[in-house]
């Protein structure tokens, strides 16, 4: 008798560890499909935000046009992925990627100004100023005295 309790108090146990097994298992096949989600999720916000840099640079510079040179701007980026900004035929250019997705996306700011290229990959401020006739951009560390 104290031998086919023991034996049943065992088998419970081993219930147990095969339904622990199964629910880890289940979970663990859940992993991948909510990684990409919340990678694509993050991707998502981080385009929300270069869209809104560039608009933020857009109307940063229509402000400048009406104020007399040496004026200056500043717009602050809010980076979650990748983001790489610089200069072609149809002005300023913000592209952000995302390594674990493999896609990139463009946003052109319509803004036509003096400025170098760059790779952001954390939080940064760029001044917009007005210089010379035309608009300069530069990022804070290498910005020059505002008055």
């Amino acid at each position: 008798m104290c031998f086919g309790i023991q034996t049943e108090s065992g088998q419970i146990t081993f219930e147990y560890l095969l339904i622990t097994a199964a629910f880890f298992s289940f979970m663990l096949m859940l992993l991948g499909p909510l990684e990409k989600a919340l990678d694509t999720a993050i991707f998502s916000v981080d385009a929300l935000a270069a869209e809104s840099f560039g608009r933020e640079l857009n109307s940063a510079s229509k402000s400048l046009s009406l104020l007399g040179e040496g004026s200056a701007k500043k717009a602050e980026s809010k980076v979650l992925t990748n983001w790489h900004i610089f200069n072609d035929q149809s002005g300023l250019v913000i592209e952000i990627s995302s390594e674990k997705l493999g896609i990139t996306k463009k946003f052109n700011t319509g803004i036509h100004a003096n400025f170098t290229e760059m790779h952001i990959a954390k939080k940064v401020s760029l001044t917009i100023s007005k210089e010379k006739g035309g608009l300069m951009i530069y990022a804070d560390a290498d910005a020059p005295e505002l008055q």
